[in-house]
Protein backbone atom coordinates (compact mmCIF):
# COMPACT_ATOMS: atom_id res chain seq x y z
CA UNK A 1 0.00 0.00 0.00
CA UNK A 2 2.64 2.51 0.78
CA UNK A 3 4.41 1.85 -2.52
CA UNK A 4 1.25 2.82 -4.44
CA UNK A 5 1.20 5.72 -2.51
CA UNK A 6 4.64 7.01 -3.15
CA UNK A 7 4.33 6.02 -6.61
CA UNK A 8 1.14 8.33 -7.06
CA UNK A 9 2.93 10.97 -5.04
CA UNK A 10 5.55 10.57 -7.52
CA UNK A 11 3.12 10.84 -10.58
CA UNK A 12 1.78 13.74 -9.28
CA UNK A 13 4.79 15.57 -9.24
CA UNK A 14 5.74 14.35 -12.46
CA UNK A 15 2.59 15.82 -13.49
CA UNK A 16 2.63 19.00 -11.91
CA UNK A 17 6.09 19.96 -13.71
CA UNK A 18 4.98 18.63 -17.27
CA UNK A 19 2.25 21.05 -17.23
CA UNK A 20 4.20 24.10 -16.09
CA UNK A 21 6.69 23.62 -18.86
CA UNK A 22 4.37 24.03 -21.75
CA UNK A 23 5.50 25.52 -24.79
CA UNK A 24 4.05 28.72 -26.02
CA UNK A 25 1.41 28.27 -28.44
CA UNK A 26 2.04 30.63 -31.97
CA UNK A 27 -1.42 31.78 -33.51
CA UNK A 28 -1.01 33.81 -37.04
CA UNK A 29 -3.67 35.15 -38.80
CA UNK A 30 -4.29 37.93 -41.70
CA UNK A 31 -4.70 40.20 -38.71
CA UNK A 32 -2.23 39.55 -35.97
CA UNK A 33 0.51 37.42 -34.85
CA UNK A 34 1.34 35.83 -31.41
CA UNK A 35 2.49 33.54 -28.87
CA UNK A 36 -0.37 32.55 -26.06
CA UNK A 37 1.80 31.79 -22.66
CA UNK A 38 1.64 29.36 -19.86
CA UNK A 39 3.02 31.78 -17.41
CA UNK A 40 3.55 35.64 -17.41
CA UNK A 41 6.14 36.54 -20.10
CA UNK A 42 6.98 40.06 -17.71
CA UNK A 43 6.94 38.91 -14.59
CA UNK A 44 7.38 35.23 -14.93
CA UNK A 45 4.89 34.05 -12.79
CA UNK A 46 4.30 30.26 -12.43
CA UNK A 47 0.34 29.42 -13.94
CA UNK A 48 -1.62 28.49 -11.22
CA UNK A 49 -4.83 27.72 -10.27
CA UNK A 50 -4.82 31.36 -11.26
CA UNK A 51 -4.07 31.75 -14.90
CA UNK A 52 -5.30 29.90 -17.81
CA UNK A 53 -3.91 29.28 -21.41
CA UNK A 54 -6.19 31.28 -23.15
CA UNK A 55 -7.86 29.52 -26.57
CA UNK A 56 -6.94 30.36 -30.18
CA UNK A 57 -10.89 31.10 -30.13
CA UNK A 58 -10.87 33.31 -26.92
CA UNK A 59 -7.72 35.01 -28.65
CA UNK A 60 -10.09 35.41 -32.19
CA UNK A 61 -13.00 37.06 -29.91
CA UNK A 62 -10.52 39.30 -28.52
CA UNK A 63 -8.70 40.62 -31.35
CA UNK A 64 -11.98 41.09 -33.21
CA UNK A 65 -12.79 43.54 -30.02
CA UNK A 66 -9.87 45.07 -30.39
CA UNK A 67 -9.98 46.21 -33.85
CA UNK A 68 -13.05 47.77 -33.39
CA UNK A 69 -12.10 49.38 -30.31
CA UNK A 70 -8.74 50.37 -31.27
CA UNK A 71 -9.89 54.20 -32.12
CA UNK A 72 -11.21 55.00 -29.32
CA UNK A 73 -8.93 53.17 -26.66
CA UNK A 74 -6.12 55.41 -28.07
CA UNK A 75 -7.72 58.36 -28.54
CA UNK A 76 -8.80 58.00 -24.96
CA UNK A 77 -5.77 57.43 -23.75
CA UNK A 78 -3.84 59.82 -25.47
CA UNK A 79 -6.55 62.67 -23.98
CA UNK A 80 -6.07 61.49 -20.40
CA UNK A 81 -2.21 61.07 -20.42
CA UNK A 82 -1.70 64.06 -22.76
CA UNK A 83 0.31 61.33 -25.49
CA UNK A 84 1.41 62.28 -28.46
CA UNK A 85 -0.60 60.66 -31.67
CA UNK A 86 1.39 56.89 -32.29
CA UNK A 87 -0.83 56.47 -35.20
CA UNK A 88 -1.38 52.47 -33.74
CA UNK A 89 -4.38 52.29 -35.13
CA UNK A 90 -3.33 52.41 -38.74
CA UNK A 91 -0.23 49.97 -38.06
CA UNK A 92 -2.51 47.51 -35.24
CA UNK A 93 -1.32 44.75 -37.78
CA UNK A 94 2.52 45.43 -37.94
CA UNK A 95 2.36 44.58 -33.74
CA UNK A 96 3.74 41.10 -32.76
CA UNK A 97 1.55 39.94 -29.38
CA UNK A 98 2.37 37.99 -26.60
CA UNK A 99 -1.23 36.25 -24.56
CA UNK A 100 -1.38 35.63 -21.30
CA UNK A 101 -4.15 34.40 -19.27
CA UNK A 102 -5.20 34.70 -15.73
CA UNK A 103 -8.30 34.53 -13.05
CA UNK A 104 -9.22 37.90 -11.28
CA UNK A 105 -11.81 37.40 -8.75
CA UNK A 106 -13.45 34.86 -10.58
CA UNK A 107 -13.11 37.00 -13.76
CA UNK A 108 -10.57 35.79 -16.55
CA UNK A 109 -8.55 38.01 -18.16
CA UNK A 110 -6.24 38.18 -20.95
CA UNK A 111 -3.30 40.49 -20.72
CA UNK A 112 -2.08 41.51 -24.24
CA UNK A 113 1.70 42.76 -24.80
CA UNK A 114 1.90 44.42 -28.29
CA UNK A 115 5.60 45.06 -29.75
CA UNK A 116 6.61 46.21 -32.99
CA UNK A 117 10.33 46.01 -32.64
CA UNK A 118 10.81 42.33 -32.58
CA UNK A 119 13.34 40.37 -31.21
CA UNK A 120 15.00 37.23 -32.49
CA UNK A 121 13.63 35.19 -29.65
CA UNK A 122 10.59 36.68 -29.83
CA UNK A 123 8.86 33.18 -28.55
CA UNK A 124 10.54 32.59 -25.85
CA UNK A 125 9.02 35.52 -23.67
CA UNK A 126 8.55 39.09 -23.25
CA UNK A 127 11.33 41.36 -22.32
CA UNK A 128 11.42 44.63 -20.60
CA UNK A 129 11.11 48.09 -21.66
CA UNK A 130 10.80 51.58 -20.45
CA UNK A 131 10.54 54.38 -22.93
CA UNK A 132 9.75 52.60 -25.83
CA UNK A 133 7.41 54.92 -27.05
CA UNK A 134 5.01 53.75 -29.47
CA UNK A 135 6.93 50.58 -30.58
CA UNK A 136 5.56 49.01 -27.38
CA UNK A 137 1.69 49.06 -25.69
CA UNK A 138 -0.49 46.73 -23.18
CA UNK A 139 -4.00 45.71 -22.79
CA UNK A 140 -6.06 43.82 -20.57
CA UNK A 141 -9.51 41.96 -22.26
CA UNK A 142 -12.00 41.23 -19.69
CA UNK A 143 -13.80 38.19 -20.67
CA UNK A 144 -16.79 38.27 -18.61
CA UNK A 145 -18.30 41.94 -20.00
CA UNK A 146 -16.57 41.78 -23.01
CA UNK A 147 -14.42 45.13 -22.80
CA UNK A 148 -10.77 46.46 -23.41
CA UNK A 149 -8.46 48.60 -21.01
CA UNK A 150 -5.49 49.95 -22.63
CA UNK A 151 -2.66 49.80 -19.80
CA UNK A 152 0.70 51.34 -20.74
CA UNK A 153 2.23 53.24 -24.51
CA UNK A 154 5.85 53.26 -23.73
CA UNK A 155 6.52 50.40 -21.24
CA UNK A 156 5.57 47.21 -19.94
CA UNK A 157 5.10 47.77 -16.00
Amino acid sequence: MKKIQILSIIVLILLSFISKAQKPIHVKTNNYEGYIFSEDPIFRLKASSHSFIPTSNEIETMENKISKSIWKLISDYEKEHKYDHCNIQNNLSTYKRHYFGYVDNGEKIISIYFFNVVPENWDKGLFMIYDGGCSYFQMRYYMKNDSLDLRAIGFFP
